[in-house]
């Protein structure tokens, strides 16, 4: 589990909670599942729902992207950049990742 606080606001916490591995399956884009918490003062925000999908316009397996998230009305993009992980014959097992925060953007929808 990490956490970062943040400069720009003492009150807001981001703790990485961690990584779901993925079960492969034809039927499905391999992804990395993500948790985390978002709090500030006496709100916290957890999910459990943050996906990054395998880079398939790259050659070879990797995943990177982001998840956007909020609090107290204000958006959040949160990058995931080099996620490691190991592969298996059935499942990605993910390990760690450079995590990256900023204020959302639309340029990155």
């Amino acid at each position: 589990m990490d956490c970062i606080n943040f400069n720009d606001n003492p009150e807001m916490t981001f703790t990485f909670l961690g990584f779901e591995p993925f079960t492969k399956s034809p039927h499905f884009t391999p992804h990395v599942g993500i948790s985390a918490r978002l709090e500030e003062g006496n709100i916290s925000w957890e999910f459990t729902t943050g996906m990054v999908y395998e880079d398939h316009e790259l050659e070879g397996t990797s995943f990177s992207g982001r998840v956007h998230t909020g609090s107290n009305n204000v958006d959040y993009t949160i990058f995931f950049d080099n996620i490691e992980f190991e592969e298996t014959e059935t499942h990605f097992i993910f390990h760690r990742a450079t995590i990256r925060f900023g204020y959302y953007e639309s340029e990155f929808d």
